[in-house]
This record gives C-alpha cells, sequence and structure tokens, in this order.
C-alpha cells in the first residue's frame, strides 16, 4: 500500500481511490481481531494526506 500512491501521481483520485478500497479493505479484515484503534487511525491519517496532497 505504501508504494500504490506515490506510483499513482498522475492517476485522478477517483481512480486511485478504486484502487485502494481493496488494498485497504484486505488489510482491515486481517488486522480486524486485534485491538488495532491506534493502528487503524494512523492507517486513516496517512492515506488521507497522501491523497490530500
Amino acid at each position: 500500500m505504501l508504494a500504490t500512491i506515490p506510483r499513482q501521481q498522475d492517476a485522478k483520485q477517483a481512480n486511485l481511490i478504486r484502487l485502494l478500497n481493496p488494498i485497504l479493505r484486505r488489510w482491515a479484515n486481517y488486522h480486524r481481531h486485534a485491538v488495532a484503534q491506534a493502528t487503524f487511525a494512523r492507517v486513516d491519517t496517512y492515506v488521507w494526506s497522501m491523497l490530500w496532497q
């Protein structure tokens, strides 16, 4: 996921979000059993800030 956003710099935001959704969904499903509220918040902040740029 970390490399996906910089590689898609020229992509439209909607297309990038469409590309990231399955990656984020798999990641969240894998980590859903752990107490990961802080981790989910960190990932959410990272993705939001990368998309905002």
